[in-house]
């Protein structure tokens, strides 16, 4: 229900003006800013990392374009906005803490989700509604974390990665996971963590567009959807050949010989 322009102009259904957000700290070492609405358009918020020891938030209301305040955060590369609230993770040597800030000043409430020392790895936070998951890098499993209830999260054998599919469900977090195939599944994720296909994607099978192999490779494109390329190599061995590499800036394999290959771009 609003939209904040790069020039820092806030407009809504009723007016456009230009915002000013709160104050930093005198002399905040290399800021740099990134910016976000609450789920309910309430307030618009500007998340400021640093160099310095604490990141901030600043919101302004979005009906009025007034700052209503600015917070102090852990300093860390994971904050994100949603619900009515900034929700940062951050890792240290006990583990990967979750804080969540209310807006547009409460106070912060934190819980250690991940015990183990986690000193230069913040791990990766998704952001739906309330629901928090986590990704941490020496776990396969992720985390969800809902009302300070930490729950592992059951996705399919075989899983090799997983992320938050398409812009999420406030009542339900959805999730994409791919096996080592490359195969996607979209997953509904439920409150005691078990998940549920909620959607059946068609495999697409294409011919390349072109084709070409060396003792050790296997060279291609694809033509689907109107569109050329990118070109791909995969590696050949005794398994079989290996998973799709994109070749830079490769569009069509003209031809391949030993080591070489002619590929046009």
């Amino acid at each position: 229900r609003a939209a904040l322009s790069t020039q820092g102009h806030l407009a809504t259904a009723s007016s456009s003006r230009k915002v000013t957000f709160p104050a930093l700290p005198k002399a905040t070492p290399r800021p740099t800013h990134s910016f976000a609405f609450t789920d309910d358009s309430r307030h618009v918020v500007r998340i400021t990392r640093t160099k310095g020891e604490a990141d901030y938030a600043g919101a302004v209301l979005t009906s009025s374009g007034k700052a209503t305040g600015r917070v102090t955060l852990p300093r860390t590369s994971q904050h994100r906005v949603a619900d009515s609230a900034v929700y940062s993770l951050s890792g240290s040597r006990s583990g990967l803490t979750l804080c969540r800030q209310p807006l547009p000043s409460g106070k912060a409430s934190c819980r250690l989700v991940v015990k183990g020392d986690r000193r230069g790895v913040n791990g990766t936070l998704y952001q739906v509604g309330a629901w928090s998951l986590i990704k941490d890098p020496k776990s396969a499993a992720p985390l969800m974390v809902r009302n300070g209830q930490i729950t592992t999260i059951s996705v399919p054998t075989g899983t090799t990665s997983w992320r938050k599919d398409g812009p999420g469900d406030p009542t339900s977090p959805l999730i994409r996971v791919v096996d080592a195939a490359g195969l996607p599944r979209h997953l509904r994720v439920a409150a005691d963590g078990s998940t549920a296909d909620f959607l059946t994607v068609p495999r697409l099978f294409v011919d390349p567009f072109s084709l070409e192999m060396t003792q050790s490779e296997l060279l291609g494109s694809d033509f689907i959807g109107g569109e050329l390329g990118p070109a791909w190599v995969r590696s050949l061995t005794a398994a079989g050949p290996g998973a799709r590499r994109p070749v830079a800036g490769g569009e069509d394999v003209v031809g391949a010989s030993g080591s070489r290959w002619a590929i046009r771009g």
